[in-house]
C-alpha cells in the first residue's frame, strides 16, 4: 500500500515590495484610481487587507477580506468593493513583467485611506 500523497505547501502571500520598478507601477496605478470619495464616513476611515491571486497574463483570479479595522461590516464591504475595483483598474494600466511572475502572482495589498497609502 501506497502512503498517502502529501499536498505541496500553500503558497504565501507576501506584501506589494517596494523595489522593483513595476511594483512602484502597479502602486502608482492602484492608488491613482483608489476613490474614497462616494464611501459613507465610517468606510472612508477603514483600512483593508487583500489577498490577491493573478493569472499569468495579470488578470484578477481571486481576491479574499483578510483583515479590517473595523467591525461594522457595512463599512468593511464597502471598503473592500472600492479596493477591488482599483486593483481592478489599476492592473489593466499596469505591466508586470511574466518572469517575475513568482513574485507578484500571489500579493497582499493593505489600502489604508486615512493616510492614502497602499502597503
Amino acid at each position: 500500500m501506497a502512503p498517502p500523497a502529501v499536498p505541496p505547501p500553500p503558497v504565501v502571500a507576501r506584501f506589494l515590495p517596494e523595489g522593483p520598478a513595476w511594483a512602484a507601477e502597479l502602486r502608482q496605478n492602484i492608488v491613482s484610481t483608489w476613490n474614497v470619495g462616494s464611501l459613507s464616513t465610517t468606510a472612508a476611515e477603514t483600512t483593508v487587507t487583500l489577498a490577491v491571486e493573478l493569472s499569468p497574463e495579470g488578470h484578477i483570479l481571486s481576491t479574499r477580506l483578510v483583515q479590517t479595522s473595523t467591525a461594522n461590516e457595512t463599512a468593511t464591504k464597502q471598503a473592500y468593493e472600492a479596493a477591488k475595483r482599483a486593483l481592478h483598474r489599476g492592473l489593466m494600466r499596469s505591466h508586470l513583467p511574466a518572469a517575475e511572475y513568482a513574485a507578484w502572482h500571489q500579493l497582499l495589498l493593505t489600502f489604508d485611506p486615512v493616510t492614502g497609502v497602499l502597503r
